[in-house]
């Protein structure tokens, strides 16, 4: 147990010294200071990490130096570091569009802050990839799974799942007859009705499984059992989900629906509305 302060070498206090503190009361509040002070630098340094990106290399050096001042756990730097990106991000994308500049420094942030793990939770990178077609840049698959037409370039692929509507019947209306205890004489007649299936509702079931790519000039679903092509051209509204999408063409009476992964049907949306501006 130190009897002295670790920082003044002054005599410490039966309590403070049972307390196993190693420090006077006097330095003890200045350690606070100081460690409010570098934490107030260690966010201050973050919020320049927003606003400079040219600086980005010099404050990677900073931030464990003041943290260790600051004496910040973990789960503290975590949290700082989350609040700093996800307000960067929110910025950058409040306009839809993500410039090359925007995103380069998306990247370079997460890298810094440690957070390239989280780029890929809560559909961080569909909300950017969407951004980015906006802005006009369109991804490329460069090993696709269809055969490609003169100049056609496939953008995306994903799994998905083609859907069906189906109608979920009751059966209603079925009556026969009556019970009675037998006795001699009786006669009766048993009165029926015939039942009937009656629709009460739909659901969507899954009809196949297969990839679905979206191109420059068309999307095209490759599955198990079925093959549908749905040419730019043709298209007349798509309806869009997070985890979907329903494209309606003028050639086809029933709109073919398909589940995606969550996320992905906005970024499906997103490239069909860039990529078929020249069919329109």
């Amino acid at each position: 147990m130190a009897s002295t302060c670790s920082s003044c070498a002054e005599s410490l206090s039966f309590f403070q010294r049972l307390g196993g503190r190693s420090l006077c009361s006097s330095c003890a509040q200045k350690d606070k200071q100081r460690r409010a002070a570098a934490r107030d630098e260690y966010e201050a340094t973050l919020a320049r990490l927003v606003k400079a990106p040219a600086a980005i290399s010099e404050i990677e050096n900073r931030l464990p130096v003041l943290a260790q001042e600051a004496r910040l756990a973990d789960s503290q730097r975590h949290k700082l570091h989350l609040e700093t990106f996800d307000a960067y991000v929110d910025t950058a994308l409040a306009d839809d569009c993500l410039t090359e500049e925007e995103e380069r420094h998306i990247f370079q942030m997460a890298a810094v802050l440690g957070l390239d793990a989280e780029l890929q939770l809560d559909g961080i990178m569909s909300r950017l990839l969407v951004a980015k077609v906006n802005d006009g840049r369109l991804p490329t698959v460069t090993e696709p799974n269809i055969m490609l037409k003169k100049g056609e370039v496939v953008h995306a692929e994903m799994t998905s799942e083609l859907m069906k509507t189906v109608k979920i019947r009751e059966y209603q209306g079925g009556y026969s007859g009556f019970s009675f205890r037998i006795a001699k004489g009786v006669r009766y007649h048993t009165g029926r009705t015939r039942g009937r299936s009656v629709v009460v509702g739909t659901e969507l079931q899954v009809q196949d499984e297969g990839i679905l790519s979206v191109t420059s000039q068309r999307a095209v679903y490759m599955g198990a059992g079925k093959t549908i092509e749905l040419p730019y051209k043709k298209l007349l509204n798509l309806n869009v989900f997070s985890d979907g999408v329903q494209f309606h063409m003028s050639n086809r009476v029933n709109p073919p629906m398909f589940r995606l992964q969550k996320g992905d049907g906005d970024v499906v949306a997103a490239i069909v509305n860039e990529a078929s501006q020249p069919f329109l």
